[in-house]
């Protein structure tokens, strides 16, 4: 994503729903291309705090992964990841709380303890705990 890394975040919106129409005129709705394409969409939403849209991308892509991979998977977790990190850009952070706890179990079941996956979300878990004891002392 390099024309993201410019800060031409809206042009790689354009190309990245370009690429959703492909993939969902010649693969259909359950392919790993279409559910990466709405992932990716619901990624860049995400960066542009178009946090509805990016809520129905994101779950979209999960049915998909869901379908195709199961629970476990790495594609799966990915996107629980990013959900996770939406519900606490919606200050919800009880469900990004249950979201990270289980991305970071199977992070750790299918990469083990120390590696870099598996910190990033332990550090994501810390952080929207804080948030929740700051919400809870201030009510």
């Amino acid at each position: 994503l390099t024309m993201k890394a410019q800060g031409k975040i809206d042009k790689c919106l354009e190309y990245s729903q370009k690429f959703l129409d492909i993939y969902l005129q010649f693969y259909g709705e359950y392919s790993p291309n279409t559910a990466t394409a709405m992932e990716n969409i619901g990624s860049l939403y995400l960066e542009m705090s178009r946090l509805d849209e990016a809520d129905k991308c994101l779950n979209n892509a999960l049915k998909i992964y869901i379908k195709l991979y199961g629970e476990e998977h790495v594609k799966t977790a990915f996107c629980l990841e990013n959900l996770g990190t939406l519900a606490h850009m919606k200050h919800n952070y009880r469900q990004a709380d249950e979201l990270l706890n289980k991305v970071w179990k199977i992070y750790i079941k299918l990469f083990g303890d120390q590696h870099f996956r598996v910190r990033r979300v332990k550090t994501s878990i810390a952080v929207n705990m804080a948030y929740m004891k700051m919400e809870y002392d201030c009510q």
